[in-house]
């Protein structure tokens, strides 16, 4: 009994106080059914998540580039374009 308060006692302290104190915060939390409460669960999205244009049209390329994939050249970072051969000569 005394060895097994001493080994709680020792990793109370290792634990720390702050990291105690939100560890019992929480576990109050959800004896109190405090997130049920703040954070309700609701009904699903119905319909199309993602509405509307966020990326407005631009003019890409993308035949050119994969023609250019083709001959053995390969744009990095959307401007550079290195010559890798055909088939890649990645050795």
């Amino acid at each position: 009994m005394r060895n097994n308060i001493f080994l709680k006692t020792k990793t109370y302290y290792s634990l720390g106080v702050v990291n105690l104190f939100l560890v019992s915060f929480y576990r109050f939390q959800l004896k109190s059914k405090w997130f049920k409460y703040t954070l309700p669960v609701s009904q699903p999205i119905v319909g199309s998540f993602f509405s509307g244009g966020l990326i407005p049209n631009t003019d890409i390329k993308y035949p050119k580039d994969a023609s250019l994939l083709l001959e053995g050249k390969v744009r990095y970072f959307s401007h550079q374009l290195f010559d890798v051969g055909s088939p890649p000569n990645w050795y």
